[in-house]
């Protein structure tokens, strides 16, 4: 949780640059974002409703990312943001989540051990 992903900015430089070194430009700006994500001197927080901290979409960094690269590579920082303040507010750090990739959302605790016990199984019985 708190990583932003690639492919939101590697779809927006490849409509920029075409084929030729997206996957550079992508990884340089999603290494850029990751460290502007990480720095506890950058909030672009404001309270909300309830007492939940809610982005602040007036923020100059973010609505520079906006106009230079397009909606998709907001979302994706925007949503990098949410879960770090989520998870780790204060060190602002990604966080390892357990994660249903099949269904797109956290796996359970429960789901976790059944999915390691069947594995140590099928390990065990192919010896």
């Amino acid at each position: 949780m708190g990583e932003i992903d690639q492919k939101a900015f590697k779809n927006a430089r490849r409509l920029k640059l075409g084929k030729s070194k997206v996957d550079e430009e992508a990884a340089m700006l999603v290494l850029k974002w990751q460290n502007e994500i990480q720095n506890p001197a950058w909030c672009p927080f404001k309270p909300g409703p309830n007492g939940k901290d809610v982005i602040n979409e007036e923020d100059e960094k973010l609505q520079y990312l906006k106009k230079e690269l397009g909606d998709e590579p907001y979302c994706a920082v925007v949503t990098a943001l949410l879960e770090i303040n989520e998870y780790n507010p204060v060190h602002r750090c990604p966080v390892p989540e357990l994660w249903h990739f099949k269904e797109k959302r956290k796996a359970s605790l429960e789901e976790a051990v059944r999915c390691t016990v069947n594995c140590w199984k099928y390990h065990r019985i192919s010896r």
